[in-house]
C-alpha cells in the first residue's frame, strides 16, 4: 500500500515539475517579448507604417509573430546541436570495414582463428576433439565472418546516413514563421499587397520595410534574409492560390 502510495507522489512530483519547467519556460519567452515589443515600440511601428498602432490584431500579430520566432529559431538550435553530435558507431565503422576485409583476403588467418577458437576452451580441448568436431568449429567461424559481414553493413549504414549531405538552401524556419505570421496581418487585416522588390542587396517595397522594422527589435536579421524569406513565404502562398 505504502508503494502504491509513493509512487503516486512521484508521479504527481514527476507532473508538478514538468509543469513547472514548462510554465519557467513560457514566462522567459514572455519576458522576451515584452523587452522586445512594450507598447510604446507597437505603436511606433505602426505609426512609420500607417496604421492605428492601438489596433488589437496588431498588438496580437506582432507578439504572436515573435513567440513563433523564439521557439522556431529554439528548436532549429536544439536540432543543430543533435545532428552534431558524434554516434559511437561513427568510429568503428572503418576499422570494422578493415577486419572484415582482412579476414576474407586470406584464407590463413581463416583457419588461424578457427583452431584458435578450440585453444580458448581448455575443457573442450582436454576432449580429443573429432576431425567433425573441428569442422563444425570451422563452420562456426565462417558463420562469425558473415554475421561480422552484416554487422558491418549495419554500422557502415548508420555512419552513412549522420554525414552531412550536399547544402541546399538554407531554410531559415524560424524567420519564414515570423514572416509568415505578419503577412497575414499585413495582407488580410490592412489590405495591403504583400510584395518584394530587390535592388542593390536591398527590399524595396512598404511591405519590407513593415518586416525589416518588425523583426528590429528581436534580433539582428540582413536584409539579405528577410528578402529570400519574404520570396519563399510569398512563391509558397501564390502556389497554394494556383491549385
Amino acid at each position: 500500500m505504502k508503494s502504491r502510495v509513493s509512487k503516486r507522489a512521484g508521479a504527481k512530483r514527476t507532473s508538478k515539475d514538468q509543469n513547472r519547467a514548462g510554465a519557467d519556460g513560457a514566462s522567459e519567452l514572455d519576458r522576451r517579448i515584452a523587452d522586445a515589443y512594450p507598447l510604446e515600440t507597437i505603436r511606433a511601428i505602426a505609426s512609420r507604417h500607417g496604421f492605428n498602432g492601438d489596433d488589437a490584431q496588431w498588438h496580437w500579430a506582432i507578439r504572436k509573430a515573435a513567440r513563433l520566432y523564439l521557439v522556431r529559431r529554439q528548436w532549429s538550435r536544439a536540432k543543430s546541436s543533435a545532428s552534431r553530435k558524434s554516434s559511437p558507431l561513427d568510429k568503428i565503422a572503418k576499422p570494422a570495414r578493415n577486419l572484415l576485409t582482412k579476414l576474407r583476403a586470406d584464407p590463413e588467418i581463416g583457419s588461424d582463428l578457427a583452431a584458435n577458437l578450440l585453444m580458448l576452451d581448455e575443457e573442450r580441448l582436454k576432449r580429443l576433439l573429432s576431425r567433425e568436431e573441428f569442422l563444425r568449429v570451422e563452420r562456426f567461424y565462417a558463420d562469425s565472418v558473415e554475421m561480422l559481414s552484416l554487422m558491418v553493413a549495419a554500422v557502415e549504414h548508420h555512419a552513412r546516413n549522420r554525414l552531412p549531405g550536399k547544402r541546399g538552401p538554407k531554410t531559415d524556419e524560424a524567420l519564414y514563421s515570423f514572416i509568415e505570421y505578419l503577412r497575414e496581418f499585413w495582407r488580410w487585416t490592412l489590405g495591403r499587397r504583400f510584395t518584394v522588390d530587390y535592388h542593390k542587396g536591398a527590399g524595396l517595397s512598404h511591405a519590407y520595410l513593415f518586416i525589416e522594422d518588425a523583426i528590429a527589435p528581436l534580433d539582428k536579421v540582413s536584409s539579405v534574409r528577410i528578402v529570400n524569406m519574404m520570396r519563399r513565404v510569398i512563391a509558397e502562398f501564390s502556389h497554394r492560390v494556383s491549385d
